[in-house]
């Protein structure tokens, strides 16, 4: 099937022109009669079947007298259509009939029957049902969320652990199709929208309001979970008497454990903080709202007469909220806390606590206002004195043309030349309406922000919000493109448009690193996106046509469990040449499974392949979990490529699936050996976990460098990380100015490469390792923060000897395993340690890695310090509280007691021990049926030297057969002959035998008992490994000397 087949068998439908759309429109371009083009975004549009009704993906609003061209009604104050983004009708205009039929009704929703649907408000981003698991079930609350609005579920687990005092009981979570639901209880009292403004003259409902709420925003903050869309339509009222209010509404909840975060603005309401309007969220924005929602009830909604809403936010924006004087003092102490614009300042739970319990102290005091100037301007008839009231005034819709006159043509900077102003300001304006580069309303905007502190960038009336940027994309991609945002990020101001504009420059270079081709359309769409569940969505929606790819770059990105948002928006705008269509994958997935003589279900296989990459492994991985096997040959060959190299083509991977899980079967106690192995590994890894693995520090005399010292302007340090991280077995040379000219530099080199020689000579372990990144940990405060590495490289550096010394470093192949810090186990926890682990497994399951790479992979885990080699901190540097990502590397040797055990104990992890010594010490093989007594064997074929009885002879002969025996007495029986007999019996046969015992003292036993039978020259000692290395080897080449000395015969 081909690509544009593929493709045909979706459509999207777009929600304003209700057409039709192919998928790989980023933006809908169906022509309007009057000749323009529609323009919606369809980035998180879903996606439907060629054929199927079209679904509409908003209820139908209200009948209202306002409407806009295409027929969705307004609400008063609307200049906008929030449904469509349209115009609005001319008063006399009629509604447009809608032009496609109603969607089916969903009914199931997993065990969840629907029983009934509810009214929603035309701008909720969900629908609500009445579900019920039985007839005799009680009812719950099911909010289906539209596609693009996508739940945390970090925040459902977060609420499954609260208590249920202020939030409703989470009964389930799913999802239908490309839309999330959650059930909730169902609370019958309504909503305290629906309940009116019922506290209004009743002081004392307005403080059980202050604490009810309070507590239940207080208990959010503790966990660091923030509503960010408190109102009264999501607050429900469990019981009225007593008042009992429930918070719900969890759809745009986050965690987050950061004072303020430069996020995208939710979707914006009368009860939105400041601080969220301009385009960040604080842990204190929910105080706000609860601030704004107690103003409403104490004036029965009279700070909500008849406002607009676009003047009412940047009322908010630049000067807060005015408070009624006619308001009780005591209430207006406690609205002065809650609706402070500096979040920083504004009351939250102690505050409101201590007002609660009748304290006094003082709210914030009122900010003071700027300086008037000299003589007023004059702006629609009115006069203002005041730069920051004269640009609140010039940003609103209906002045903007009669000020951007004033501004442009200089006015206004002649006026602030006049004016008892700062001169920065006046030269700022001039600044910015002399920058030819802009256009002419963004350089009145600017200048505006320049004469308020508080105004956001505002473009006729319009707060420049995400929204703003889907609704004009044209201008919003000039914005984050342009010399706007530069001047912004000079002035310090809209941070979160800084952000795109450098998510601009970040794609375009990760796209040329992975040499991804990109479609330019969907790429502009793409980059105007602030919400990472849209991007998922849409991600999701071309998993479902093209699941796989054959360009590495790609691949590479396919595989990751966690992608930064530039890497999701090259997956989202590449172009669609360089993936795999689901049709092709599915032809390839049924030839492979042909070969291989496995029968495979068409019928699913669709739904198998468009699983994101590492869930699909995850399937293999339990498939073929403790070395399993199936009996088909190329299966098996598989499952041992995958458990090695963690990557699988999607053909195999599906084929692999194909056979069925009864099929797959463990070898003998396998998961009992594993286990115990990995026990014992786990010991030998808590022992060995001493000196630099647990506190990496560089001494003046140490034989450890760190990277960036040897690293010059003709050798940087960072491409020779690069060049170790590339794994290829290439020397590359050291810049000899980077050492020799520093002799203690050079000397802790020259050390650096000894100490490796000698442990390399005396224990036959190779210990030069780079250490790169490092991780510091700092468990509390006073307590000293440890450098650990993250990520042992094996390396090989030579040093030659001279004057003018050549070194080189390259990627030791010998030794390929790239090892995880064994002391990271217990510095980080177990649970920790597993998911560092399964970072790594990601991370070198790539085919080629970078720096930056590895701090994206592990940035997730903890936060990284930078992307950019960095020198390694010293021992008095201060880190903050839990663990931090260090972009440091060093050379080091990893000279750690037991490197050698833990490293055998891998590999034997890594074997079935059928068939092996291991199968005997560890008793997993079945009994063996006791065996006939075995025949006396001819006294020439008897080798014994030590007197012995009948039973010790047996034991002689059994000790020949496999797996061998165990021979157990109290002292003073015979074991230690025996032991003798068996090992003279072994070497008159001409076999070579080791004798380890756990004590010393039983070996001088047994050396002993041997010389005295006069095999003291058969034998060799090694008590430690230093003192009789000499030795030994003298002995050695005595008798090998001897040997080829003696005559022939």
């Amino acid at each position: 099937m081909s690509l544009a087949a593929s493709t045909a068998l979706y459509f999207k439908h777009c929600p304003a022109c209700h057409q039709p759309r192919p998928v790989e429109e980023p933006l809908c371009e169906t022509v309007r009669p009057d000749g323009s083009i529609c323009g919606w975004s369809l980035m998180d549009v879903d996606l439907q079947p060629a054929g199927a009704t079209p679904l509409s993906p908003f209820a139908a609003a209200a009948a209202s007298s306002r409407h806009c061209i295409n027929g969705h009604a307004l609400d008063a104050g609307d200049y906008l259509c929030m449904v469509c983004g349209a115009d609005p009708a001319p008063e006399d205009a009629a509604p447009t009939e809608a032009a496609e039929p109603a969607a089916a009704e969903p009914t199931a929703f997993g065990e969840w029957t629907a029983i009934q649907r509810l009214a929603v408000g035309p701008d909720e981003p969900w629908d609500r049902f009445l579900v019920s698991r039985s007839a005799s079930d009680a009812l719950a609350l099911l909010t289906l969320y539209r596609v693009g609005f996508e739940p945390d579920p970090a925040v459902h687990e977060a609420l499954r652990r609260m208590p249920l005092d202020h939030i409703p009981e989470l009964l389930a979570t799913g999802r239908l199709g490309d839309r999330a639901y959650e059930v909730v209880e169902r609370i019958e009292c309504g909503s305290l929208a629906d309940a009116g403004w019922f506290a209004a003259d009743l002081p004392d409902a307005l403080t059980r309001i202050v604490d009810e709420l309070g507590r239940a925003l207080a208990s959010f903050a503790e966990i660091g979970l923030r509503h960010r869309d408190i109102r009264p339509a999501t607050i429900l009222l469990r019981t009225r008497e007593p008042l009992d209010l429930v918070i719900t509404g969890f759809g745009s909840a986050r965690l987050s454990d950061f004072d303020l975060e430069a996020v995208a603005p939710l979707e914006l309401t009368r009860y939105s903080a400041p601080e969220a309007i301009v385009g960040a969220v604080s842990a204190a924005s929910d105080w706000w709202s609860l601030g704004m929602l107690i103003l409403e009830q104490a004036t029965a909604g009279a700070c909500f007469a008849g406002i607009n809403d676009l003047a009412f936010r940047l009322h908010v924006v630049t000067r807060g909220i005015t408070l009624p004087s006619n308001l009780d003092p005591r209430l207006q102490i406690l609205l002065r806390g809650l609706l402070t614009r500096d979040p920083l300042r504004r009351w939250s739970g102690r505050e409101v606590q201590d007002w609660l319990a009748g304290k006094k102290f003082p709210a914030p005091a009122a900010e003071a206002p700027a300086p008037a100037a000299a003589q007023p301007i004059t702006l629609a008839g009115q006069r203002y004195s005041r730069p920051d009231q004269f640009a609140l005034a010039a940003a609103e819709a209906a002045n903007w043309q009669e000020a951007r006159e004033l501004t442009l043509r200089g006015t206004v900077a002649t006026w602030l030349a006049t004016a008892q102003v700062e001169s920065r300001m006046e030269a700022e304006v001039r600044r910015l309406t002399g920058d030819g580069v802009l256009s002419e309303d963004l350089r009145h905007a600017l200048a505006l922000m320049a004469m308020n502190a508080a105004l956001p960038l505002t473009i006729a009336g319009e707060i420049v919000t995400p929204a703003w940027l889907l609704a004009h994309p044209e201008a919003g991609y000039g914005i984050i493109l342009g010399e706007t945002v530069r001047h912004l990020e000079r002035m310090d101001r809209e941070a979160w448009l800084v952000r795109l504009g450098t998510r601009v420059a970040a794609v375009a270079e990760r796209a040329r690193q992975l040499e991804v081709a990109l479609d330019d359309e969907r790429l502009r769409v793409a980059l105007l996106a602030t919400s990472r569940a849209n991007l998922d969505a849409e991600r999701g929606i071309l998993r479902r046509l093209f699941p796989d790819t054959d360009h590495p770059g790609l691949a590479g990105l396919l595989e990751r469990a966690r992608l930064t948002d530039e890497e999701l928006i090259i997956l989202v705008s590449a172009a669609a040449h360089q993936f795999v269509p689901l049709a092709s994958l599915t032809d390839a997935a049924i030839a492979t499974a042909g070969k291989a003589g496995v029968a495979l279900d068409a019928a699913g296989l669709a739904e198998l392949l468009i699983q994101p990459r590492r869930e699909i492994f995850q399937q293999v991985d339990a498939r073929i979990a403790n070395f399993a096997r199936c009996g088909v040959e190329p299966v098996d060959a598989w499952a041992d490529s995958f458990r090695v190299e963690r990557r699988l083509p999607l053909d195999r991977a599906a084929t692999l699936l194909a056979v069925p899980p009864a099929a797959w079967r463990e070898p003998p106690r396998q998961q009992y050996v594993a286990t115990l192995l990995e026990l014992f590994e786990k010991r030998v890894s808590a022992a060995i976990g001493r000196g630099p693995l647990v506190r990496f520090i560089l001494g003046k005399t140490t034989a450890r460098l760190d990277l960036t010292e040897l690293g010059s302007a003709l050798r940087p340090a960072e491409a020779l990380l690069n060049h170790i991280l590339s794994r290829v077995e290439l020397k590359t040379d050291l810049d000899p100015n980077a050492y020799l000219e520093d002799p203690a530099r050079e000397a802790r080199l020259r050390r650096l490469v000894s100490h490796a020689e000698t442990f390399r000579r005396d224990t036959g372990i190779d210990s030069r390792y780079l250490a790169f990144p490092f991780v510091t940990v700092r468990s509390g405060e006073g307590v000293k923060p440890r450098l650990a590495p993250v990520l042992l490289w094996p390396v090989a550096i030579e040093l030659q000897s001279g004057a003018a010394a050549a070194a080189t470093l390259m990627f030791d192949r010998d030794r390929e395993e790239v090892r995880l810090n064994p002391a990271l186990e217990a510095i980080l926890g177990p649970e920790a340690f597993a998911r560092w682990r399964s970072a790594r497994d990601e991370l070198l399951g790539r085919e080629t890695i970078r720096l930056q790479e590895v701090m994206d992979v592990f940035g997730a885990l903890a936060p990284p310090r930078g992307r950019f080699l960095a020198p390694l901190p010293g021992k008095d540097a201060t880190a903050p509280i839990g663990s931090t990502l260090v972009p440091a590397a060093a050379l080091f040797n990893a000279e750690f007691t037991g490197q050698a055990v833990a490293g055998d104990l891998q590999q034997m992890r890594r074997r079935p021990p059928a068939g092996t010594a291991l199968e005997a010490v560890l008793r997993v093989a079945a009994r063996p049926a006791e065996e006939a007594a075995i025949p006396p064997a001819p006294e020439l074929e008897r080798f014994i030297t030590v007197e012995s009885d009948p039973s010790q002879d047996l034991a002689v002969l059994r000790a020949r057969q496999a797996p061998g025996l165990l021979v157990e007495g109290p002292p003073g029986t015979g074991k230690s002959q025996t032991i003798v007999n068996i090992i003279s019996d072994a070497i008159g046969r001409g076999e070579t035998v080791l004798v380890v015992c756990q004590k010393q003292a039983a070996l001088r036993v047994v050396e002993k008992r041997l010389q005295a039978e006069g095999l003291g020259d058969r034998l060799f000692l090694v008590g430690d490994i230093n003192r009789d290395r000499a030795a030994i080897l003298a002995a050695l080449r005595e008798q090998v000397d001897a040997v080829r000395g003696a005559p022939p015969g």
